[in-house]
């Protein structure tokens, strides 16, 4: 088989490990990856053999492709059309990206199989290009959700990727709901495709022998690989000691600046917790793993620069306000104290199972994510931690009955439910990390695999649907439990 990716596997990004622990525990002998190393195309037959350069693209042409996948695509994609910059240029240099990434695929020589799985978003189009050679067949899993909605003034552009999709024999998403939503766009869009909701497939048309068979398989998780971790962990690695920025108990993020998993939403929620708990103060803190994201975009430098200026004002004012209200005894007592302590630097896998397995709670409050491992990797690792999660993270259709939903991204709600989840009794928590973790271990990553390459329908992974909880039914510092049937 050949892997065809944006990404390497010597990158960072739950995806991209993912990929690569595939190849590891998974290859039979006969993979070989393709993927971008910043102007170079390269191709390895397992993560860790040396890569082979097999074609150099223009800096102009990298650079126009990254701006239009995560300035245009990205926060389409995400339901946050009002986060899209449309450039034109840019369009083209996508198109001509994706355009000489399946040219070189078809002129390659070293191809491993007939067999292509491409991965994500930044290849849409060239999956469609490699796909009308009729020896090539093509399988692909989107990461990344498919939007509800899309705008006339944007669904051009989206029906060309989705178009290119269409030339995939299976196609994957993480949730029914975007396999859902992908269908419902054919259908409105593009006229020249047959969809067929109850057998979850699409028929080109004006050559009916092509069909795409869709799947909602969520991304499992190497359990084996987290679990021994977590046995292994430490706080400590070079020259890191996460124990120097926690002096007492917290609450744990790991993501992304980006506003697609609301950090401003969730730095505002620590804010008013503060207010709501006073008693807090000096005795909790909000860890957050937390890197700047798709650099040298205004939008995202502009996003991280705004999430650190406002984590400071917090622990200004908090600090101040203990010091105005007399509480110096318990700063003495604890001078490293912060309400948020940032970590902005990447956090190895021993650092990190650590983390996951010391936290009181996990807080996961995306506006919209695909799918999010890290809440897996947190049930993994944890013995004793409450996970805090927002439906809007595409985990939630898996775990989100195990976990303290969050039916609303406001302030005052968020800040009850983490009340809330660090009040919960340890029997409960317990109880329900064994839920998920027994969900997880059902779903591994190497499982996950073998299903959507096998792309069997009868063995997929069963997966309950928690109800979405209404927003009106949060009350501050009332813990909302999710009962009932899945819906």
């Amino acid at each position: 088989m050949n892997i065809l990716s944006y990404r390497g596997p010597s990158t960072a990004g739950g995806v991209s490990s993912a990929l690569a622990r595939i190849i590891e525990t998974c290859a039979d002998g006969n993979q070989r990856w393709w993927y971008m190393d910043g102007c170079s195309m390269e191709t390895r037959e397992s993560a860790g053999s040396a890569p082979i350069s097999v074609n150099k693209l223009p800096q102009a042409v990298i650079d126009g492709h990254y701006s239009y996948c995560n300035s245009f695509i990205w926060p389409i994609l995400h339901d946050l059309p009002e986060h899209a910059t449309y450039n034109e240029r840019d369009r083209v240099l996508y198109q001509i990206f994706n355009t000489r990434f399946a040219r070189q695929i078809l002129r390659s020589g070293t191809l491993k199989s007939d067999l292509c799985f491409v991965n994500d978003y930044q290849l849409a189009l060239a999956t469609g290009l490699i796909a009308r050679s009729q020896a090539m067949k093509i399988i692909l899993f989107w990461h990344v959700p498919w939007p509800t909605s899309v705008s006339a003034e944007h669904a051009p552009h989206i029906a060309a990727i989705a178009e290119g999709l269409l030339g995939a024999r299976r196609l994957g998403f993480h949730t029914e709901e975007y396999a859902l939503n992908f269908l419902n766009f054919v259908e409105e869009h593009l006229p020249g495709y047959a969809v067929d909701t109850e057998s979850m497939s699409i028929v080109n048309r004006r050559d009916p022998s092509r069909v795409t068979e869709l799947t909602a398989l969520p991304l499992g998780l190497d359990f084996r690989f987290w679990a021994q971790t977590a046995i292994e962990s430490s706080p400590v690695h070079k020259d890191l000691d996460v124990r120097e920025k926690i002096p007492c108990r917290f609450v744990l993020s790991v993501d992304r600046a980006d506003y697609t998993k609301a950090v401003m939403e969730r730095l505002n929620a620590i804010d008013t917790f503060f207010e709501q708990n006073p008693h807090r103060l000096g005795e909790t803190t909000f860890v957050q793993v937390c890197q700047p994201t798709r650099t040298g975009l205004p939008a995202f430098d502009k996003y991280w620069e705004k999430c650190r200026k406002r984590a400071e004002q917090i622990n200004a004012r908090w600090r101040s306000h203990m010091q105005e209200a007399g509480r110096h005894r318990t700063l003495d007592s604890n001078p490293r104290w912060q309400p948020i302590s940032w970590l902005d630097k990447p956090v190895p896998p021993k650092v990190l199972a650590w983390l996951y397995s010391k936290a009181d709670s996990m807080l996961i409050n995306p506006v919209r994510d695909g799918l999010n491992l890290t809440a897996k990797e947190f049930a993994v690792c944890s013995s004793k931690g409450s996970l805090i999660l927002s439906p809007g993270a595409g985990v939630w259709h898996e775990i989100g009955n195990n976990t303290v939903p969050l039916p609303s991204l406001d302030a005052e709600v968020m800040a009850g439910q983490i009340e809330a989840a660090l009040k919960m009794p340890l029997g409960e928590r317990t109880e329900r990390l064994q839920k998920m973790k027994a969900i997880i271990r059902a779903n591994t990553l190497k499982t996950w695999w073998r299903k959507f390459e096998a792309g069997t329908r009868s063995d997929q992974v069963v997966v309950s649907f928690p109800r979405r909880p209404a927003a009106n039914q949060a009350e501050s510092g009332e813990l909302l439990l999710l009962r009932g049937s899945a819906g």
